[in-house]
């Protein structure tokens, strides 16, 4: 199983790379490597927890917040 090692290590360099472009703004980066991983993530069926998950999830109700206001802690 040399091969789900290799895609488990790469799965990790491209959250780090992910990780460590957003601390850095380079958000165009951030979302290269975040797309690679859940690209290999999902053709090796790893079913990996996707890492970004919380980010998306803070960004779907930042994006609510701005599109309905009144309707949040009202």
């Amino acid at each position: 199983m040399q091969l789900d090692r290799k895609v488990l290590d790469e799965l990790s360099a491209k959250e780090t790379a992910a990780w460590d472009s957003l601390s850095k703004y380079k958000f165009i980066m951030f979302g290269y490597h975040a797309a690679i991983w859940v690209t290999l993530n999902r053709i090796h069926r790893c079913h990996q927890r996707n890492p970004f998950l919380d980010v998306v999830k803070l960004a779907k109700l930042k994006i609510e917040k701005i599109r309905h206001p009144g309707s949040f802690g009202q």
